[in-house]
């Protein structure tokens, strides 16, 4: 059995990294090859298809638990080869594969328009976040209605085909179906978001105070939020601005232990619509594609993209026990909070105490600010996954109010949500999780060595054996309560 669950995990792995090279290919050059995504969801469907392996994994669930390690293990594997077989049954239906390929390639396609000239996506989240002009910040904002009303009917279209497919394996909707693959209860969520929503705001609301007072209005529009989100760092920005993020994340890798041009990491800047994502070509070829943005932003993206590209290098060679989401995105999210240990923040920007004590109070704002946006995202899938044909712009709309406090009359939501529903609540449980994980270690400069020893301790116990043990367990092994986010651990 061992021997037979290793094989069909090759033929998906190497599935997997076919993919990986695709998005980054598309990714990269805006062009998405979505006739050979479709080609691969069929290879893959076609690997699982063979009745022999359901009959199989029926008898190994059936057999009675031994108690073996070995047992154990082939048992759990087994279970997550059931879970991916349900899991292609939804995701690899050909035309959920091309209606996603539809909608990424026309992202990929679209460069944003502002001020009377083509601008990029770089240019358009650096205008939100720096100008001082309102309307200019307005026109940015919009810059993206274009790509949104040419892909609303495919997306519409989307939603009902993935529903269908998710309610051919037994799921309410395709939202729900995403959940359950991720060892999630909807009960969990709304817990975790409420719980988010409770942690965060105090600081929102004194960071809606801080941006009317910036502004000099009572009003604070939606596309101010932003600029008020940068203006609160701005000046700590200078001092990250004048640093280059790859020079500071090669100093920070070696400080433990990592050489970087020794690790199978390939790293490029390109204009995206995303400002920073990881393709895992092959346990040995990882690419990290970073937007165009320098400061602290761009040292962020960096730092996090690496720490993607860390958790797949440590990760087990199977595409059975790939992590989900939520173990990724704190793992990324965990190696991104080095730049808010005040030490690094001392000898790499050479703040004073006092500097770094007020930057850190400030990004507390911003965060809030951050995590809420990715709460109201979370619900606006839920959403519009769970009532299909409800107006994207409307439920958007009403959420952003009720969430972030703040009208609007144009909807401006994203692409990624759509094509990468229930994706968005990981970056709110990473946040709490990646600093409840801090607090385990410590990257002090006067014991580099322990402090090396002690984050792989971490890393391998997290991560290294993958998702052969729920990552909420082995959360919880180390003391971390998976769903109390901001219960036991400041914003």
């Amino acid at each position: 059995m061992k021997n037979w669950l290793s094989d069909i995990d090759k033929q998906l792995l190497q599935i997997r990294n076919q993919y990986g090279n695709t998005y980054y290919q598309g990714f990269k050059t805006g062009k998405l090859d979505s006739a050979l995504l479709e080609e691969l969801a069929e290879k893959q469907t076609e690997v699982l298809a063979d009745t022999g392996i359901v009959d199989k994994l029926n008898q190994i669930l059936s057999e009675e638990d031994s108690g073996a390690e070995e047992a154990i293990q082939i048992l759990r594997k087994s279970i997550l080869l059931r879970r991916v077989i349900d899991g292609v049954r939804v995701e690899k239906h050909p035309a959920l594969v091309s209606l996603k390929g539809k909608i990424q390639l026309q992202e990929n396609e679209f460069i944003p328009s502002f001020g009377g000239e083509q601008n990029g996506y770089s240019a358009r989240r650096s205008i939100l976040s720096e100008s001082d002009d309102m309307e200019c910040r307005r026109n940015a904002f919009l810059s993206l209605q274009p790509l949104l009303n040419n892909i609303s009917d495919i997306c519409y279209e989307l939603i009902e085909v993935a529903n269908v497919a998710s309610s051919d394996s037994g799921y309410t909707s395709y939202f729900d179906f995403l959940l359950a693959q991720e060892d999630m209860t909807n009960d969990q969520l709304e817990s975790a978001m409420v719980s988010a929503l409770h942690a965060t705001e105090d600081s929102y609301l004194e960071f809606l105070a801080i941006g009317r007072e910036m502004l000099k209005s009572e009003r604070i529009n939606l596309f101010d939020l932003p600029f008020i989100q940068g203006e609160l760092t701005r000046e700590t920005d200078k001092l990250f601005s004048k640093r280059n993020r790859f020079t500071d994340l090669r100093e920070t890798l070696n400080s433990i232990g990592i050489d970087l041009s020794e690790f199978p990491v390939t790293i490029e800047t390109v204009d995206s619509p995303n400002a920073g994502t990881c393709f895992v070509l092959g346990s040995r070829d990882i690419r990290l594609i970073l937007g165009l943005e320098g400061g602290y932003f761009g040292h962020y993206v960096a730092f996090h993209e690496f720490g993607h590209a860390l958790h797949y290098s440590m990760q087990p060679d199977s595409a059975i026990l790939s992590d989900q989401g939520v173990c990724m995105e704190t793992m990324a999210d965990f190696f991104a909070t080095l730049l808010s240990d005040p030490d690094w923040l001392s000898e790499h920007t050479l703040m004073t105490a006092q500097e770094v004590q007020k930057f850190l109070r400030m990004k507390k704002l911003s965060d809030s600010y951050r995590i809420r946006t990715m709460i109201r995202d979370t619900m606006f899938e839920s959403e519009i996954f769970r009532n299909p044909g409800k107006s994207f712009d409307e439920v958007w709309l009403n959420l952003t109010e009720k969430i972030l406090g703040v009208q609007a009359k144009e909807a401006i939501w994203s692409p990624f949500s759509i094509y990468r529903p229930a994706y968005s609540k990981n970056y709110v449980f990473s946040h709490f999780l990646s600093k409840s994980l801090t607090e385990l270690t410590s990257m002090k400069k006067d014991s580099s060595s322990e402090n090396t020893k002690r984050l792989f301790s971490l890393f391998n116990d997290l991560v290294r054996q993958g998702n052969l043990e729920p990552f909420e367990d082995r959360a919880v092994k180390l003391g971390i309560d998976y769903c109390a986010l901001g219960t036991d651990i400041n914003l």
